[in-house]
């Protein structure tokens, strides 16, 4: 009897440490990779096993289990959200977890290369294409650039592209292009 309930216990002691480590496991920061930044792609559709699996690869989180536990422990795992997502710091798996379910993915911006406003852009459209369009003012946040100098670096990095045609005549063959489509429908 002795040798069992010594047995109990230490099963008891094996399993709180086990637990102790996973939970340990899920809140402590972790980066694998070694660049400064690593986007990850969250598929439409997938499992969270899957979406574990893409995240150890990267570097991301540690191994799946611990990912898929800090799911349970934040209740995001039936909240997960497709897109691209960007890690640049040490996270912990309950961090990750609750960053996809929420849905911070990561927007690449890409502006006009003229550095136009956004006003100068839609009458430049209003007057090529003839529309009797009216703008509307809605108010601008706080920190909204009234004037865009962009940097293409990322679009040419990313995509592999650069502008090859003027602003204006680009605008010109869209607008045809559509003008023809509509005439067709």
């Amino acid at each position: 009897m002795k040798r069992l309930l010594l047995f109990v216990i230490l099963l008891l002691v094996v399993c709180a440490a086990g637990a102790a480590w996973f939970y340990m496991g899920v809140n402590r920061p972790y980066k694998g990779y070694a660049e400064t930044e690593q986007f990850v792609e969250v598929p439409q559709g997938v499992g969270t096993a899957a979406i574990g699996r893409r995240l150890v690869d990267a570097g991301v989180v540690r191994d799946v289990n611990t990912f898929r536990l800090a799911l349970w422990m934040t209740g995001q795992g039936r909240h997960l959200q497709a897109g691209e997502y960007r890690f640049d710091r040490p996270m912990s798996a309950q961090q990750v977890a609750e960053k996809i379910g929420r849905g911070e993915v990561y927007v690449h911006p890409i502006t006009f290369r003229e550095g136009l406003t956004i006003k100068q852009m839609a009458e430049l459209i209003i007057k090529m294409t003839g529309s009797k369009s009216r703008i509307i003012y809605k108010p601008l946040p706080t920190d909204d650039p009234k004037v865009r100098q962009p940097d293409i670096t990322r679009a040419r990095t990313l995509l592999g592209w650069e502008p090859k045609v003027p602003l204006e005549e680009g605008l010109g063959t869209t607008i045809e292009y559509f003008r023809q489509k509509a005439k067709g429908s």
